[in-house]
């Protein structure tokens, strides 16, 4: 889609814009339907009151009905989805309620998104609504039970920019293996500077919000893939499965395969 230009469709009452403007700021607004946000390319700023969420591409943001906040996308690049789900279509899903939050975005939301872009009359568009908001669902019990949502709780309490675009980078690389210089280098700090802005704003160091972000992966991994131990672990940035097991059990107090007996009485 051209730069400045905007798409708009509309599937089994989910309104879908698919916008494509670098530099786009609005004041601050709210709307009466859940708003997703899902930047494709370049960053985009949500401010809400006393805080704002920084969300890089491979998240998504969501705000509840009636949320006032502004926007803006980086200058650069502003190519993203913007969707609107109807109160009424979340409670029929029967979900949890979903307050403010950034976390990752799964692949099948991009796709059943762009399909609908392309074919908003298809006769599976209720179907295909049906699915998305159950994988939007999903993801909230993630954020909630998983704490997948580590990341966006971080930047949540983080006011330097640079720190939220860090924890950002670390999440969307933390299957890589990248090193504090390359985690301070894409969030325009010194290695020195970084592990300050850290401890004084979350009393934590850049390498223990990398691990917690990675553990949280490997638990959702676990919790809803059929895959060995050996691939979870190099799934999250660890090449042996020995010291994958030993942060593992740092961080949540017991092993995976707990994680697996859990998710497999859960699905029953």
């Amino acid at each position: 889609m051209r730069v400045g230009h905007d798409l708009h469709v509309s599937f089994a009452g989910i309104h879908l814009v698919h916008e494509n403007l670098p530099g786009k700021s609005l004041p601050k607004a709210h709307a009466p339907e859940h708003v997703i946000y899902i930047p494709l390319r370049g960053e985009i700023q949500v401010g809400l009151d006393g805080k704002d969420l920084f969300c890089a591409p491979g998240r998504l943001v969501h705000l509840p009905p009636f949320t006032e906040h502004s926007f803006a996308s980086s200058l650069k690049t502003g190519e993203r989805l913007v969707c609107r789900i109807p109160s009424s279509m979340w409670q029929e899903l029967g979900s949890d309620r979903l307050d403010v939050c950034a976390m990752p975005v799964d692949g099948l939301v991009r796709e059943i998104l762009f399909h609908m872009l392309h074919n908003p009359e298809t006769e599976l568009s209720s179907k295909l609504a049906e699915v998305f908001l159950k994988v939007i669902a999903q993801a909230t019990v993630r954020v909630k039970h998983a704490e997948e949502n580590v990341a966006s709780v971080l930047e949540n309490r983080a006011k330097d920019d640079r720190i939220k675009r860090a924890i950002s980078w670390m999440e969307l690389h933390c299957s890589s293996k990248i090193s504090m210089n390359d985690v301070a280098k894409n969030s325009g700090l010194s290695v020195r500077n970084m592990n300050r802005l850290f401890s004084t704003e979350l009393s934590v160091t850049p390498l223990e919000v990398l691990t917690k972000i990675r553990m949280a992966k490997a638990y959702s991994l676990l919790s809803r893939e059929k895959i060995g131990l050996s691939s979870v672990a190099q799934a999250v940035g660890y090449e042996g499965v020995p010291q994958f097991l030993r942060k593992f059990r740092e961080i949540y107090g017991y092993s995976p395969k707990a994680i697996r007996l859990h998710a497999a009485h859960m699905m029953r």
